[in-house]
């Protein structure tokens, strides 16, 4: 089944664009660069990229990666002032056939929440994991990430429709045990 995947960032840029390379179960799907696009500016949308993608019917697991290179900073001696930055704008999960509605939402400054009402349409962020020195950090909604990263998300099949699988915070699931 085809789905449409939309990427977006902030970004603020040191003297080098990041780098973007997306895959889904392995397989590379396409890089680009990051532009320049304040933090602050909330009247005007990131550049936004959307990709047709096919989640197979015979998987019940899919993986979505995203890989940065950002390695753009004045790092010397021990000390940096200066670095290229990003922040999550879009990501997110559609059927082919719910395109036209989640660019309108996009376009009309609302966020998408975790799950719409009709379970159809997924905002991946808060799905998204990335592992650094051994400790998985969850959630970037609302991270700015400097250097380079790798981000991933398992999608589960629910009936006909792909969605992110339902977690705890690991602070909360720690509670529980």
């Amino acid at each position: 089944m085809f789905h449409i995947l939309a990427v977006g960032f902030y970004c603020q840029i040191y003297k080098n664009k990041p780098n973007i390379r997306i895959f889904l179960n392995n397989n590379f799907i396409d890089d680009f660069f990051i532009e320049h696009h304040d933090f602050t500016n909330h009247s005007t949308l990131p550049n936004l990229n959307f990709y047709k993608i096919n989640l197979l019917e015979d998987r019940h697991v899919q993986s979505i990666k995203l890989q940065v290179t950002n390695s753009d900073s004045n790092y010397n001696n021990g000390f940096m002032t200066k670095s290229t930055l990003i922040k999550f704008h879009t990501c997110c999960l559609v059927p082919n056939d719910d395109y036209q509605y989640v660019l309108n939402k996009i376009n009309s400054g609302k966020t998408l929440d975790h799950m719409e009402a009709d379970m159809k349409v997924y905002n991946l962020i808060p799905y998204l994991n990335w592992q650094e020195n051994d400790k998985i950090i969850e959630n970037p909604l609302h991270l700015t990430i400097g250097g380079s990263k790798v981000f991933t998300i398992d999608l589960y099949q629910h009936c006909t429709v792909y969605k992110p699988k339902a977690k705890l915070p690991s602070s909360i699931a720690k509670n529980l045990i």
